[in-house]
């Protein structure tokens, strides 16, 4: 066979292969792409001895949402814990709580799971035994606990204030911003006024700024009514937040109009609203008066 001959029967059946080794090429790609890559990763361990990829499942039996709790209050505690799931399930964990609340009979936490590395919630009627991990305290009953630890801590602090000076707050914030700015000498009168609403320690200038930051000005509508309502059931915190936004005018070059209104407000409300000796003294009167007659 000449040379011709042959380069003619090599390219005949190089076209003739060309398929079968485009096929076989196109298998192997498909069997790697479907081929399972084994990967094991050690993140914790289990009551029934599961460990490694086993162990870093999401095996938890889900019960119960944190945005179903009632009034969730805000806490912070570094735990260890045994804990039940709800399909039997045991494991111990060291979680740090960052919430609570009560639900159905109970209580769930939400906190940040060591052993899952991520955010999870958990059945106070589910957990076996708790440690607190900063003390060695063990824990008999954890919700008083919460309950106690929430009532020291400063996010409760700031809800008193709320709870107790909210109207004296607005008033004072309406006054402050009266001008349409919030001074540093304002703030730090402000900041003064509400500490000394409170007798926790925790209620620092970051607490108050982060409250102040919070706050809406009120309408005037809505700074007349705070300070009537305040007037009428505690006057002598009135007298003190008249006092308190006068200082505040005091420190401006220049009042404005509106800052002058409303201190004049404050002053004549409490005029039109007598003490509580003084309306003794008038109902006495006006009895004595009655009986004259």
């Amino acid at each position: 066979m000449d040379f011709l001959g042959v380069l003619l029967f090599l390219v005949v059946l190089a076209y003739f292969l060309s398929p079968i080794v485009k096929g076989y090429k196109e298998g192997r790609r498909s069997e790697e792409k479907e081929a399972p890559i084994n990967r094991v990763t050690t993140t914790g361990s289990r009551s029934d001895g599961t460990t490694g990829h086993e162990a870093d499942q999401d095996h938890d039996n889900w019960e119960g949402a944190f945005w179903d709790v009632q009034s969730p209050r805000n806490v912070k505690a570094d735990l260890r814990i045994e804990y039940r799931d709800g399909a039997g399930s045991v494991t111990k964990r060291d979680i740090q709580v960052m919430k609570y609340g009560a639900w159905d009979g109970g209580a769930i936490l939400w906190a940040y799971c060591q052993l899952r590395r991520a955010n999870r919630t958990f059945r106070t009627d589910r957990v076996i035994s708790c440690t607190d991990l900063d003390t060695g305290e063990v824990i008999e009953e954890l919700e008083k606990w919460l309950d106690a630890k929430y009532q020291e801590s400063p996010d409760r602090a700031i809800e008193q204030v709320i709870e107790t000076a909210w109207d004296a707050v607005r008033v004072l914030f309406y006054v402050s911003k009266a001008d349409g700015r919030l001074t540093q000498k304002e703030r730090t009168i402000l900041r003064d006024a509400i500490r000394s609403m409170s007798d926790h320690p925790a209620v620092n200038d970051s607490r108050i700024d982060d409250l102040i930051q919070a706050l809406d000005t009120p309408s005037t509508a809505s700074f007349k009514q705070a300070f009537g309502r305040l007037a009428n059931r505690n006057r002598a915190l009135a007298e003190k937040v008249a006092v308190w936004a006068e200082a505040m005018v005091a420190t401006e070059k220049t009042v404005a109009a509106a800052e002058q209104e409303a201190v004049a407000y404050l002053r004549a409300r409490l005029v039109k609203t007598p003490s509580a000796a003084e309306a003794n003294r008038n109902a006495g009167f006006q009895s004595a008066r009655s009986l004259a007659v």
